[in-house]
């Protein structure tokens, strides 16, 4: 469920990142962390806790990437695995899809019962997409 690449962040989603930041007050975070971690409490489950432990320790040392055109998009040959979250509120899952489509090696699945922390919801899932990928050969 990459943020920011077939789909736009919306200004939702920097409003309730800013309410998970480290020294807000307990009630604010925890409501903020869940609502970005598809309802998983900070306190009571690993997706919460994950999604809270990168909020307050993630730094980017470089600058954000900045938003690809679809030309762009179009260009990227290499095979990929788009995975996009159906309850995402990242960006539009729907329109995300449809755009990381636009990679022509691309396997795109949407999976509506993933939230933005899908990578902690279905390890297996995502272990098994992946391995798929690795996997696959070119023609000679």
């Amino acid at each position: 469920d990459p943020a920011n690449t077939f789909g736009r962040i919306g200004p939702k989603v920097v409003l309730f990142s800013i309410g998970a930041l480290p020294g807000m007050p307990a009630a604010v975070r925890d409501r903020s962390l869940r609502w970005l971690a598809g309802g998983a409490s900070a306190r009571d489950s690993a997706v919460g806790r994950l999604i809270a432990t990168g909020m307050a320790e993630f730094r980017s040392a470089l600058p954000a990437p900045r938003y690809p055109t679809d030309d762009e998009l179009r260009r990227i040959t290499a095979p990929a695995l788009v995975v996009i979250a159906g309850r995402s509120i990242i960006h539009n899952p729907k329109r995300a899809a449809r755009r990381a489509r636009l990679l022509p090696n691309a396997r795109v699945e949407l999976w509506p019962d993933a939230s933005h922390a899908l990578t902690g919801e279905f390890p297996d899932r995502i272990a098994d997409r992946v391995a798929d990928l690795l996997t696959i050969r070119r023609a000679p």
